[in-house]
């Protein structure tokens, strides 16, 4: 067993690997340890990404990245792409997280927002788009475009 450690608070868990080892999850910070827990602000609570190979095997906070707010990460692929929730100027939206960018995939026509929460090795991902009235439908997302 390998403690992973955390964001620099008081709780962290894993959530998903693959099997190159990586491991992504989600970790409190130091300013706000109980975020993950609900108590505090759970702005404060990370995505993170885990690879012994890479950054000393430290954890990667994911929402400091380029191209959006990575918000939740829930599904990894073998190629170390993550599947999830990201904020793109106050829209959340399924996201898709790979090298250091975070990537909108958009909702389906007429919904409100969206969340990724598989990926495979072609880099197809599947998710639910939320119509404004709270009603959710399922998608995939292929080649940089989204179906019902």
């Amino acid at each position: 067993m390998t403690d992973l450690g955390t964001l620099g608070g008081v709780w962290g868990a894993a959530s998903a690997l693959n099997n190159r080892g990586q491991v992504i999850g989600t970790s409190s910070l130091a300013a706000d340890p109980g975020a993950c827990l609900g108590i505090g602000n759970t702005a404060n609570c990370h995505p993170f990404l885990w690879d012994a190979a890479k950054n000393n095997g430290k954890l990667l906070d994911l929402t400091v990245q380029s191209g959006g707010k990575f918000v939740a990460a829930n599904a990894i692929n073998e190629h170390g792409d993550i599947a999830g929730l990201g904020d793109f100027s106050g829209t959340h939206d399924a996201a898709l997280w790979g090298n250091g960018v975070v990537t909108d995939l958009g909702h389906l026509a007429g919904d409100c927002s969206s969340q990724a929460f598989a990926i495979n090795s072609r880099v197809q991902v599947i998710g639910w788009s939320v119509l404004c009235n709270g009603s959710v439908r399922s998608f995939l997302w292929e080649n940089g475009s989204m179906v019902d």
